[in-house]
């Protein structure tokens, strides 16, 4: 599946929960299209192959467009990206 950038204010959670060094509830499709849902520390995001991604304190890394919900914020779906 294609890489969907995530809206501006969703992707503002991340920073804070990184800057914050906080632990968060997160909701996300794994590589099978499972939802998951578990308690993450999130340590720092990262692009790969044009694509982004948190990653969390125990090495997984999450690409930013199969989150749902993070930390009771629900993924709004629609993009700021700039084209």
């Amino acid at each position: 599946m294609e890489y969907q950038p995530v809206n501006c204010g969703f992707y503002d959670y991340f920073e804070a929960a990184i800057t914050l060094k906080k632990k968060v509830s997160i909701s996300y499709l794994n590589t099978i299209g499972e939802l998951v849902t578990e308690e993450v520390t999130p340590i720092d995001l990262l692009i790969k192959n044009k694509e982004e991604f948190l990653v969390l304190a125990d090495g997984k890394k999450i690409r930013l467009d199969q989150i749902t919900e993070f930390d009771q914020a629900k993924n709004p779906s629609t993009s700021c990206s700039i084209k």
